[in-house]
């Protein structure tokens, strides 16, 4: 499963990184939180962390730290391009072990399954 979320990590905020701890449990915020780099309280835009499924349907979540709209001027989508690369990468390195990603959202924007 594939979650945009804010660099602090914070799963209680946003409606989709919200369900995804109101399902999985505190155990995954936990699982998150560690993955902070040291003496920081977030992650570089395009980053992305790594947690068990826990009460999920499913065995992994890649939580990507997306910037916020910018109007277009072009960073954000230079960040979600970052992101989708990764996670693209990510998904062909497992594809013998998964048989599909789930997208749950599109950057913020638009719930997409698939």
């Amino acid at each position: 499963m594939v979650n945009t979320t804010a660099a602090h990590l914070n799963l209680a905020n946003g409606a989709v990184s919200t369900s995804i701890l109101k399902i999985a449990g505190p155990q995954i915020q936990a699982a998150v939180y560690q993955q902070l780099p040291r003496n920081s309280d977030c992650i570089a835009f395009g980053s992305v962390v790594e947690t068990l499924g826990y009460n999920l349907p499913c065995s992994r979540v890649y939580h990507g730290a997306c910037q916020n709209w910018d109007n277009g001027t072009g960073r954000c989508e230079k960040v979600c391009g970052q992101l989708f690369v990764y996670i693209t990468c990510i998904y062909i390195s497992n594809a013998r072990f998964s048989a599909e990603v789930c997208f749950l959202e599109c950057f913020g924007t638009v719930a997409v399954t698939g």
